[in-house]
């Protein structure tokens, strides 16, 4: 489900990124821990791109005040305020010539879309007073949560849609600092998102000559698209080859022991990806997704 959507959302544009590789201990660091749900530089580039005629106290005071929406208060009242900004800017008032003037900044370009910066990050770890939470999906507009995605395996009788409606009611209550931000909430059982993604695997097999499984392990280890220019396509092709008969091999896993059974493959695509040259600054984001998609072939 998750890379389903990964896919569908880079077929937009998107820029991809998991959650542990932009976490505070990840290979390319965006927060300063698991408590700040902005990606503070993207909302800051974003803000002096879209205001360059503003001084640079009055944008900071911007960037503060969409921090403080995450930082306390009613939910409802901080959501609200968080959409007002993101309509009509953010109003700063300051001293012009002894009079008190208020100046906006902007946090979208709404004349010229394709100036935001967008990005669907995977498996997003939130941490608010103790209690910790990770988010199937959460998209980003310039380092802003706006949309947050709970996604439930429509082949788990027990991952209903009515479970993806009481987890966002989880969120709600134990990691508000996230749901303050979000414009935009989705829940799913997999059930459209399959349909489309059955519907195209039919005819990408056959254009990239590789089976559907390896098809999937193929998007898998492409989602990132510095990796695509780094190794080149027929690279990734072999890699996904390998890697889905290695899955293959271990149809046998016992998959009702997870953790293990996710060491031990996650030990086994590891190898795949050196053996071949994959970027190592990469391997943690691939070999997540490749295992995610493991689970769903032999699970």
């Amino acid at each position: 489900m998750e890379h389903h959507a990964i896919a569908l959302f880079r077929e937009l544009g998107y820029s991809y990124a998991h959650g542990l590789d932009i976490g505070p201990d990840g290979h390319h660091p965006e927060r300063a821990d698991y408590g700040e749900t902005l990606l503070l530089d993207r909302l800051r580039t974003a803000i002096h791109q879209f205001n360059p005629t503003v001084p640079k106290d009055i944008r900071e005071e911007a960037l503060r005040q969409v921090q403080a929406v995450g930082a306390a208060g009613a939910l409802l009242t901080q959501n609200l305020a968080l959409q007002q900004m993101l309509v009509e800017g953010v109003r700063i008032a300051t001293q012009v010539d002894g009079e008190e003037r208020g100046v906006i900044v902007r946090l979208l370009d709404d004349e010229h879309p394709e100036q935001n910066d967008f990005l669907v990050v995977n498996q997003y770890t939130v941490v608010h007073n103790r209690i910790n939470r990770r988010a199937d999906l959460v998209v980003f507009v310039n380092g802003m949560p706006l949309g947050l995605f709970e996604l439930k395996n429509m082949a788990d009788a027990n991952a209903t849609v009515q479970k993806a409606w009481n987890q966002l009611q989880t969120y709600q209550a134990d990691i508000p600092n996230l749901m303050a931000y979000n414009a935009v909430l989705v829940i799913s059982d997999g059930l459209i998102a399959l349909a489309k993604a059955l519907q195209s695997l039919d005819a990408r097999h056959a254009a990239l000559g590789l089976s559907k499984e390896e098809v999937a392990f193929y998007d898998a280890l492409a989602t990132n698209d510095s990796a695509v220019q780094a190794m080149g396509d027929d690279a990734l092709k072999m890699i996904a080859k390998e890697v889905a008969d290695t899955v293959r091999q271990n149809t046998r896993i016992d998959w009702s022991i997870r953790e293990q059974a996710r060491a031990h493959l996650r030990r086994m695509v590891k190898r795949v990806l050196l053996k071949h040259g994959y970027p190592p600054d990469m391997q943690e984001g691939a070999v997540n997704l490749v295992i995610a998609q493991a689970e769903g072939l032999v699970g």
